[in-house]
C-alpha cells in the first residue's frame, strides 16, 4: 500500500523504487513489481548487487529524462517547421499572384500596342480625308461626288477600326461555349491580326 501512495503523488512519480525485503516468495515479488516497484531485492543482500542496480536505474531514468527532452524538442522542431513551410507556401503564392498579375499587365500592354499598331494607318487616312475635304471646301472645290468619296473612304476605315476592337476583344476573350466555325474565317481575322 505504500507503493500505491507513493506513485499516485506526481513529484514521486519517475523515482526509481527498490524493494528490499527478507521476504521472497513469487507472489510477493510480483505484488511489490506490480504497485509500482522498478525492482527487487531480497535479504540478505549483497552491496555490490545494490550498488549496481542503484547504478542501472539511474542511467534508465537519465537516459529517460534524456528520451524526453530530444522528444520535446523534436515535437517544438515539427511545429516549427510546419509553420515556416506554412509561411513559405503562403509567401509563394504570393509571388504567383503577383506574377499573374504582371503577366496580366504585360499581355494588355502587347495588345495595345498591337492596336495601336493597327489602327495606325487607318487614322493617318481618316486625317488625310478630313485634309482633302478641307483643302476642297476651302477652294470651294468640294463636290457632292468627292465628298461622297471621302466620306464613303472614312466610313471603311472607321468600320474597319471597330472590327480591330472586336478581333482583339475576341482573340482575348475564350468562349466556353462550342460552336460550328469556319477556318478560313480564324485564319483570316488571325492574320489581319498579325
Amino acid at each position: 500500500k505504500v507503493l500505491e501512495i507513493i506513485r499516485k503523488d506526481i513529484r514521486f512519480l519517475n523515482l526509481p523504487i527498490l524493494v528490499l525485503s527478507g521476504t521472497s516468495t513469487p507472489e510477493i515479488i510480483r505484488t511489490v513489481l506490480k504497485n509500482g516497484a522498478n525492482d527487487f531485492l531480497k535479504k540478505p543482500f549483497v552491496f555490490e548487487e545494490f550498488i549496481l542496480k542503484v547504478d542501472l536505474w539511474i542511467d534508465y531514468f537519465k537516459k529517460e529524462k534524456e528520451l524526453e527532452e530530444k522528444t520535446y524538442k523534436l515535437q517544438f522542431i515539427n511545429q516549427n517547421l510546419e509553420n515556416l513551410v506554412y509561411k513559405e507556401v503562403e509567401k509563394n503564392r504570393k509571388k504567383d499572384k503577383i506574377m499573374l498579375a504582371q503577366s496580366r499587365q504585360a499581355q494588355m500592354g502587347e495588345m495595345i500596342a498591337m492596336i495601336a499598331h493597327q489602327w495606325r494607318q487607318p487614322l493617318d487616312a481618316i486625317s488625310a480625308a478630313v485634309g482633302v475635304i478641307n483643302m476642297k471646301a476651302q477652294r470651294d472645290r468640294l463636290t457632292p461626288e468627292l465628298a461622297k468619296e471621302v466620306t464613303s473612304k472614312i466610313d471603311r476605315y472607321l468600320q474597319y477600326l471597330s472590327s480591330t476592337i472586336d478581333d482583339f476583344r475576341d482573340f482575348f476573350k475564350p468562349q466556353k461555349e462550342k460552336r460550328v466555325t469556319n477556318l478560313e474565317l480564324i485564319l483570316s481575322k488571325a492574320l489581319a491580326i498579325t
